[in-house]
């Protein structure tokens, strides 16, 4: 996950920038400072990969196994499914 900065209004807002450079919102709150709105846009993205592998484990196997299990690999691609979730699905691209 590539996170920036951008201002807006009275603040900033934080987007996912992809390979290519499109920028994709995350957080769109104006916030006092660049690393509040990076701030947010982390949080906001591991609390929905969280609760999308938990959702995910509990369907399948009875129970949500605890984000601490999940491999670097497996938190990363759940961080992504999280922004895609996050776009509306328009963003789709592979784990980065």
């Amino acid at each position: 996950m590539h996170l920036g900065a951008r201002p807006v209004d009275d603040g900033f807002a934080c987007d996912h920038v992809d390979p290519d450079g499109a920028r994709w919102t995350l957080c769109a709150h104006s916030h006092p400072t660049a690393d509040v709105a990076l701030r947010c846009a982390t949080l906001t993205v591991d609390d929905r990969a969280v609760d999308l592998a938990r959702t995910h484990s509990a369907a399948l196997y009875g129970e949500p196994r605890a984000w601490s299990e999940l491999t670097p690999a497996e938190q990363s691609a759940w961080r992504m499914v999280a922004v895609s979730s996050l776009t509306g699905g328009r963003y789709v691209r592979g784990v980065e």
